[in-house]
């Protein structure tokens, strides 16, 4: 055996190993199962700024949406592209990326030398050995690694989720304020109009003291609620710009009334639930703990057998390598032989977190259902109450208004009456619109439940 083979020999040991680290991390997977699960529930065009050629492309679209103002779906729209705590949170992506290259690859070789003292090439050694027992390790702890990436995953796309209802909501919040600002300026005015007229009654001698104080404590209680509405308008403004991380894009909002949206759909209990119990992320993602819980006591067994290693050694003489008389080259190995710890407590811990992650996901399928009942009989109650609202209640005050205002023309009633019955539509308009708002409200937190769902 040559010096050359020998050398050769190491050469090519090292290679094989160096190229089996020879690995990148590229999360492009990751992104793209957190895309498929927001298109599979109706979402957005997703871009993850990672260089300057996004942020580009990111800002390209925004100006696009922005050209004719920003609806409702595109608030939604540009939310998930800009939002920055969501950008943030696809960091997490990358890492899990990086967890399963990591978990891909092999241990280090050790390279262990002895020269003889006193320095002399007689009787020195070289070796260089490798971990075997990653062989049956190593797939293990990458299909952990896996099971963990995609709960990050799921988590992911519920925050993708969150943050567009999340944006709907503020828009419905800005939207609303506005038009609450409108109606509350025209109650305003009533009130003004009805403490003038008693202050002109009242010198007239026509009406107490009583009845002008009670008149001018109306007026000024208007003033605060007129006070309040501007302050809820500004908050829903600044609201409305951080969630899309886009400073102005509340004035880009020209809508001037809020519209209640799937008002026809027709909603069932029993596919709400069945809709729940496959789509609702967080759901999937204890699902996935119990999976990920399995694999890590098949990992833990493994584990057993931790400390396996293999290689080449050469001891003898290196001045004589070309002479393998009294110099020996073979295969050096080192086993953890687990007589004392086989690994019994890991073991028996990962199977308390399996049982544990299997009642923790039935507790949470419960959990579901609660919650999907709960939130559909408060929207189908919302739903009940703006339909009474619209049609049978502001049917009879239209009617009432309308019959006061004829009788006030032919001077058999006093305007008074007139103006108190037009304070009272307005309250009414404000009841609607709160309503409205809260049946939109309703129906995204119904949407919430079946298919988000809340990550601890």
């Amino acid at each position: 055996m040559t010096r050359p083979f020998i050398f050769r020999l190491f050469g090519f040991v090292l290679m094989i190993i160096l190229a089996s680290g020879c690995q990148q991390v590229d999360p492009t997977g990751q992104f793209q199962s957190v895309q498929s699960l927001d298109q599979s529930r109706g979402g957005n065009e997703l871009i993850w700024k990672m260089d300057e050629k996004d942020k580009q492309k990111i800002q390209a679209k925004i100006d696009q949406i922005m050209l004719d103002g920003i609806t409702r779906d595109e608030a939604s729209a540009i939310a998930v592209l800009n939002n920055g705590r969501l950008q943030s949170a696809y960091e997490r992506l990358g890492l899990a990326a990086a967890d399963i290259t990591e978990a891909g690859l092999l241990r280090n070789p050790t390279l262990d030398g002895l020269i003889a003292f006193p320095i002399k090439t007689g009787g020195s050694s070289v070796s260089l050995i490798g971990v075997l027992s990653d062989l049956w390790l190593m797939p293990k702890r990458k299909e952990l690694a896996k099971t963990r990436s995609t709960m990050v995953e799921l988590k992911v796309a519920s925050m993708v989720l969150r943050t567009s209802q999340s944006s709907m909501m503020a828009w419905d919040d800005l939207v609303s304020a506005r038009q609450r600002l409108k109606l509350e300026r025209k109650l305003l005015s009533i009130h003004e109009q009805i403490e003038k007229r008693l202050q002109i009654l009242f010198n007239h001698g026509l009406v107490d003291t009583m009845e002008v104080e009670t008149a001018k404590m109306r007026y000024l209680d208007q003033k605060i609620m007129v006070r309040n509405s501007q302050a809820t308008l500004e908050t829903a403004t600044i609201v409305f710009d951080q969630l899309l991380s886009y400073k102005g894009a509340a004035q880009k909002v020209n809508v001037s009334e809020l519209v209640v949206l799937g008002k026809n759909d027709l909603l069932d209990l029993s596919n709400s639930l069945e809709t729940a119990m496959k789509m609702r992320l967080d759901l999937m993602s204890e699902k996935s703990a119990i999976d990920l819980s399995a694999k890590r006591l098949d990992l833990e067994k493994a584990l057993t057998w931790n400390v396996v290693q293999l290689g080449v050694g050469y001891d003898g003489d290196f001045r004589s390598i070309n002479n393998m008389n009294g110099n020996t080259l073979g295969p050096v190995f080192s086993i953890e032989i687990p007589v004392f710890n086989q690994n019994q407590a890991g073991i028996a811990a990962r199977q308390y977190k399996l049982r544990n992650a299997i009642k923790r996901y039935a507790v949470l399928q419960f959990q579901v259902k609660k919650e999907v009942i709960s939130n559909f009989s408060k929207f189908q109650a919302i739903k009940s109450n703006l339909k009474t609202l619209e049609t049978d209640y502001t049917l009879a005050r239209k009617k009432e208004l309308e019959y006061l205002k004829k009788w006030n023309m032919k001077m058999q009633l006093s305007y008074m009456r007139v103006l108190d019955a037009s304070a009272i539509s307005l309250k009414l308009d404000m009841k609607i619109l709160a309503q409205k708002q809260d049946y939109n409200r309703g129906r995204l937190m119904l949407e919430q439940v079946m298919l988000g769902g809340f990550f601890q």
